[in-house]
């Protein structure tokens, strides 16, 4: 194994020999899968509906290669202990409502197509997500209540009166739209 690390400013890569035994006898690697066989990676997954610990993620299947059977689905967050964790596995839909988050905290996501042959490489990685903060207990607003009032109303602009050089004066009205 080689692991390389680079920066702009350089390269430093180190080796690493594994050599497995059973009962002090070294033990030959299987043979590769042959990758026709295995499915390619589904293309970059979508995330929607953020709430403070859910989100939902869509992608799209990679078809060139063999045909997935399910999907893992795989997460990275410091608020997790800073390495990729499975969430969820043996996922046999392209969307997936991913439970049980951390409020607050930021997310990366992948997908990896499965079949009886094996993993896919990995999805390319969605963009960071943020989890919903968690509500101030004492407000208990209700958020739905707040938006069917303010459907029903209309702010009217005036026209703003230049008061200086770097002032300007902004008024406007609130109306109650009549049902």
């Amino acid at each position: 194994y080689t692991c390389i690390a680079s920066t702009p400013s350089g390269e430093a890569s180190w080796k690493a020999y594994l050599d497995v035994q059973e009962f002090g006898v070294p033990v030959q690697p299987a043979r590769p899968t042959d990758p026709n066989l295995i499915p390619s990676a589904p293309f970059k997954p979508e995330v929607t509906d953020v709430t403070r610990t859910s989100v939902t993620l869509s992608w799209k299947p990679n078809l060139t290669g063999a045909t997935p059977t399910s999907y893992i689905i795989e997460a990275f967050s410091h608020a997790s202990g800073s390495s990729w964790q499975t969430l969820a596995e043996h996922v046999k839909t392209e969307s997936y409502v991913l439970k049980g988050l951390k409020a607050s905290a930021v997310y990366l996501f992948l997908v990896r197509a499965a079949n009886a042959y094996g993993l896919s490489d990995p999805s390319p990685i969605t963009d960071t997500v943020k989890t919903q903060d968690i509500p101030p207990t004492s407000q208990g607003v209700d958020h739905r209540q707040i938006q069917r009032e303010l459907g029903e109303v209309v702010i009217h602009l005036h026209n703003p009166t230049i008061l200086s050089s770097s002032s300007v004066r902004v008024q406007w009205t609130v109306e109650q739209q009549s049902q």
